[in-house]
């Protein structure tokens, strides 16, 4: 008899379990719902300041646009003069290295400001061959991978 009364109230106990998940349940939800709610306002406010605060991008190849050349002398041990020169064109969409050398020409990505880029080699070949540009005045100076310490004044195109 006690088997057979257990099986009837098992149906029972599970029903009030059930009952008292559900009742539980929203609150969880709402709390949740809540927590969520909280963080899209907080990054919604974080977004408003950080757009108030920003300034407007500056397009450094507009600020660059033009072609840059500079020679260097060659030092050679045969008594021979000959020079390296280089062509740096920064255009709206792709800054270049040119030159009568074959060593590291190609294409370059830039980053900077608009009174001093660095121009680094974009592919694997030369990871280490980059370019300096600084604004003096209205005279653009040049600082190479070859000799970073050195300064030297380029011709704008």
């Amino acid at each position: 008899m006690s088997h057979k009364y257990s099986l009837l109230m098992l149906p029972f106990f599970l029903l009030s379990c059930k009952q008292e998940i559900r009742r539980t349940e929203p609150s969880i939800t709402d709390q949740i719902i809540s927590k969520q709610k909280q963080k899209e306002q907080e990054i919604v406010h974080k977004k408003e300041a950080t757009e108030q605060k920003s300034t407007p991008t500056l397009d450094l190849n507009t600020e660059w646009e033009g072609v840059y050349s500079y020679c260097v002398p060659d030092a050679r041990t045969d008594g021979r003069e000959s020079v390296t020169c280089y062509e740096i064109s920064i255009f709206k969409d792709e800054v270049t290295v040119d030159g009568n050398t074959s060593f590291c020409t190609g294409v370059y990505n830039m980053t900077g400001n608009k009174d001093e880029i660095e121009l680094r080699y974009a592919g694997n070949d030369c990871e280490d061959h980059f370019f300096k540009l600084k604004k003096n005045g209205d005279k653009v100076m040049l600082y190479d991978f070859m000799n970073p310490d050195q300064v030297r004044e380029v011709k704008k195109k």
